[in-house]
């Protein structure tokens, strides 16, 4: 017996809908950055200075713009000078995925739709810094590092295994007893990682703890529109990055006692009362003030960005007087943003916090009148 399938020709081919829009990009960039370490090349420059007649001018300075480095021009008018041409060798490869994803609809006469979606990938490597092994960033207290294979300027420094409980704890971390001496290790002080077990913390025990690059961004927005009513909104949000939350760090430089309510609040107070906070002692030591993951928190985020409902009033009448197009619109700017990070706001600058000012939410009524 034999069976025999329809031949298919264009009609078996999936068609995607006209009102169905899809964009989709894969998207690896590999550039050469402008910043240290930069190759340096030595070039040399001579010349003779002459005046408006032509005749040589000796004893003339030349200097290199924006250095120190000069010379002076011979009995003969003439000069010679060494100069630095310095170019960049860094490279960094952002990678990423980017989807975007429309759809609109008219149901009936009286009922409408849209929505749509966004998405974006983001890896962000070093490839290259001209045969350095790292690049340091930031200040000597909040440091960054470029590492080649890892996130540029990524945050650099300590991990944490909680907090020291008992003296008996401190005897028994691991450390040697010299340099619990010289540290002055006291109940409530942060407990840093001895990454290669030489019984001493120091720049040998810091490693990445994240990066200020998100590594993933989205964004949704939806709308309706039936009869006289529209409503629309707008969300957006990212993951995959950290916040350095230097506003803890800055207590060190100054006479501000203002303190997120996590930190206030699970303070720690005594054996047990806290694994994860130090000592309101401890807070201005510079033991823990060395950069750790203390510091450095989840910037993750979901936000309702905006919402607006309007409703349109078209040649109605009011007590028999035919009124123009009225439309009437409440709009809502930011009304909820959810996250976990310490701080009044997870959007920052390169991801470093030194207290912004709270984004507000915003609820606005409109009426448009068109005459």
């Amino acid at each position: 017996m034999k069976s025999t399938l329809p031949k298919c020709k264009d009609r078996c081919k999936p068609k995607i809908p006209y009102n169905l829009k899809i964009f989709i990009l894969l998207l690896t960039v590999i550039f050469t950055v402008g910043i240290p370490p930069l190759k340096a090349q030595q070039v040399s420059v001579s010349g003779n200075v002459t005046d408006p007649s032509g005749e040589s001018v000796p004893g003339v300075n030349i200097l290199e713009k924006g250095t120190s480095n000069g010379t002076v021009s011979d009995l003969d008018g003439n000069y010679e000078i060494t100069l630095t041409e310095r170019r960049s060798i860094g490279e960094i490869r952002n990678q990423g995925l980017e989807v975007s994803l429309n759809w609109q609809d008219d149901v009936k006469g009286d009922f409408s739709y849209y929505m749509g979606g966004n998405l974006t990938t983001l890896e962000n490597t070093v490839l290259g810094l001209g045969g350095a092994d790292g690049l340091d960033a930031g200040s000597a207290e909040f440091r960054q590092r470029s590492i080649i294979g890892q996130p540029f300027q990524a945050f650099f420094g300590y991990q944490t295994d909680g907090i020291f409980q008992t003296e008996e704890e401190i005897n028994n971390s691991g450390y040697s007893p010299e340099f619990i001496a010289d540290n002055d290790l006291q109940p409530g002080d942060l407990i840093f990682r001895d990454q290669n077990g030489d019984q001493v913390i120091n720049d040998e025990d810091r490693v990445i703890l994240g990066t200020f690059l998100p590594s993933f961004t989205y964004g949704f927005n939806a709308g309706i529109t039936y009869k006289n009513f529209d409503l629309s909104a707008l969300v957006q949000g990212q993951s995959g990055y950290k916040i350095l939350n230097r506003k803890r760090g800055e207590i060190i430089f100054t006479n501000d006692t203002n303190l997120d309510a996590d930190l206030a609040t699970n303070l720690w107070r005594g054996a047990g009362t806290s694994n994860q906070y130090p000592s309101a002692a401890g807070l201005r030591k510079s033991w823990n003030q060395n950069l750790s993951d203390y510091f450095v928190e989840d910037g993750s985020y979901f936000r309702i960005q905006n919402v607006r409902l309007t409703y349109a009033l078209e040649n109605s009448d009011l007590f028999g007087i035919t009124i123009p197009r009225t439309a009437i619109t409440l709009t809502a700017e930011r009304p909820l943003t959810l996250f976990n990070y310490n701080g009044f706001n997870p959007e920052v600058a390169n991801g470093i916090d030194r207290q912004v000012y709270p984004i507000p939410a915003i609820y606005t009524v409109g009426l448009n009148i068109k005459l």
